[in-house]
């Protein structure tokens, strides 16, 4: 636990390193926003703001950490035996956390309940679904291959949308 706590530590230390270079503008930082586009940065993001989950990234590491501990060793911890090495274990990097969600997604058990489950169901005029539907979404399925990313400025002056 304490390994796991400092490993922690450590790495919101190297994130605020990382966010104070871009902010002193010292030869570390990113050259472009682009530099930030990365999927370690999007999951953090999609997590916090989107998913409304801002500690998840961190709670998937420390499940992470616990699941690579060898079977010994949660065998001499459940038995009270302070003998066990945890120098077997290695660090959980934030990129062993993104495949860990990506493999959930795409193979894993995520997937699977997704392929069982009914994301959004209608009980006589009623829709009951996990997120909004509304004129802007309603009928639209995205192709498989979307990226979801923010849009290019557009100009929006002329764009009365809202009045539709």
């Amino acid at each position: 636990q304490l390994k796991l706590k400092q490993q922690q530590q450590d790495n919101k230390n190297i994130e605020h390193d990382q966010d104070q270079d871009h902010v002193c503008g010292t030869n570390n930082a990113p050259s472009s926003i682009q530099d930030f586009n990365t999927k370690v940065n999007r999951l953090k993001y999609m997590l916090q703001h989107t998913l409304g989950c801002p500690d998840t990234f961190e709670f998937r590491r420390q499940e992470l950490y616990i699941l690579q501990q060898p079977k010994q060793q949660h065998n001499n911890n459940n038995n009270n035996n302070n003998s066990s090495d945890s120098t077997n274990t290695i660090p959980i990097t934030d990129d062993d956390v993104v495949e860990s969600f990506l493999y959930e997604v795409e193979n894993g058990s995520l997937k699977e309940y997704l392929e069982h489950a009914n994301v959004a169901v209608c009980i006589g005029n009623t829709l009951f679904c996990h997120g909004a539907v509304d004129r802007h979404t309603m009928k639209f399925v995205p192709a498989h291959n979307t990226k979801f990313e923010l849009p290019k400025a557009t100009n929006t002056h002329n764009n009365n949308d809202d009045n539709n």
